[in-house]
């Protein structure tokens, strides 16, 4: 998700209900997921949920990761492709 579709979202929220009062609040998945268990916010959206039996949790979306590197100064910035198991040990 990009920023001009997050502002279609929130404009799209304020259009259909004016009433609510939204405030985004930064911090860890898990800060999050605390903050929601105690009552202290009312969603969160993180990357991974700890999974929590008495939260609610729907994915959103799917997100390519992709591995960066300068080029031919890194050694995997000359390999087409790596499996994700090889870039943990780079």
């Amino acid at each position: 998700m990009n920023l001009v579709q997050i502002r279609a979202l929130l404009a799209e929220l304020d259009r259909c209900h004016p009433a609510v009062h939204l405030v985004v609040v930064e911090g860890t998945s898990t800060s999050l997921e605390e903050r929601l268990s105690c009552g202290r916010v009312d969603l969160a959206v993180v990357d991974i949920a700890e999974r929590d039996p008495a939260l609610r949790v729907d994915r959103l979306f799917d997100e390519e990761l992709l591995l960066v590197v300068p080029p031919i100064t890194h050694l995997r910035a000359v390999t087409k492709s790596i499996s994700p198991t090889s870039a943990e040990s780079s």
